[in-house]
Order: C-alpha cells, then structure tokens, then sequence
C-alpha cells in the first residue's frame, strides 16, 4: 500500500480547494472553450513564451492537458474494469520533454484536449452510483476513487487554466 508523502497530502488539498463545491463535470466541460478564448488572439512566439525558467508556455501547459486526459482516460476505464489496481505515476516532466511540448500546435492540442474531455464526459455520464466509488491505487497518493479522480482532474484543470491566464496578463502587459 503506498504510503501518501505530505507533499501528496498538500497538493491533493490545493486542488480540490481549487474545485471547492463547483460540479467537477461542468468544470471540465467548460476547460477547452475557456482555453480556446485565452489564446485566440495570442502569436506563437507568445504562446511559447515561458515565464520563468523551468516553467512551463502556455503552448506546454495545453500540451499537458492533453496527456493529463489521456493518461486518466485510461486510469479511469482501467479502474472500472479491475477495481483497486495498481497504477504508476507518470512524470509530467518527462513526459514534456520527450514530447517535445514546445514544438506542438496549440490549435491542433486544443481540438485533441475537447476530443478526450469529451469522451471522458461521457465515460462519467455512464457510470452508475456504485462505479463513482470504485477505487485504483496511485503509488504516491494512495487509494483514489473514481469520483475524487474526477474532482482531481476538475482542480487540475482550474489550477492550469489560472497558469495560462497568469502568462497571458504577463505577455499582454509587455
């Protein structure tokens, strides 16, 4: 059983006080269009612009977001299918660099992220009362059920769309 760090335990807690009592569904359905808005009338250069060193553009942070939807997308359906499974971290920064996420295409991240939100909407819209409480076992956080997953990806998606409007204040004001 994995044994849940502080660092964990904080992060969970800043996420879901992020969510607070907005519907993680409405939250997530809204993600793509309000993303979609934020960087209508922003340049390329200015979508790759990073903040700081080791932060990451707009054009990562959207990147990100799609392989967040990917890699819960199948957390999700796995859990469904074989209740309190194992599965493995995956790191974000790896991930970013071997995916060279400041090479993509916002427009081309942004179809895929409303894509993936969409089935991944769907796949909550189909589960039963009983499936929201099915659980998996993340090797750093400990046991998550598919209902605070959801929550999860709900405050993750707030937490990065408060990025992404951060960067854009900063670019706009230059």
């Amino acid at each position: 059983m994995a044994t849940v760090s502080p660092h964990w335990d904080s992060y969970t807690r800043r996420i879901l006080d992020l969510l607070g009592s907005q519907d993680p569904i409405v939250v997530q359905e809204k993600t793509a269009r309000k993303l979609r808005k934020a960087v209508e009338d922003l340049s390329p250069s200015q979508l790759g612009w990073n903040p700081a060193a080791g932060k990451w553009s707009i054009r990562q942070i959207i990147a990100h977001l799609v392989d967040t939807e990917i890699v819960y997308g199948y957390r999700l359906r796995k859990t469904l299918c074989d209740p309190g499974v194992a599965i493995e971290p995956f790191d974000q920064d790896v991930w970013a660099q071997k995916s060279r996420y400041e090479n993509h295409s916002v427009q081309d991240d942004l179809n895929y992220l409303e894509a993936l939100k969409a089935a991944n909407l769907d796949f909550y819209r189909r589960l039963s009362p009983a499936e929201w409480k099915i659980h998996w076992m993340h090797a750093e956080r400990g046991k998550e059920s598919i209902e605070h997953t959801c929550k999860m990806i709900a405050g993750h998606d707030l937490n990065h769309m408060a990025q992404v409007e951060a960067i854009r204040k900063k670019i706009l004001a230059e």
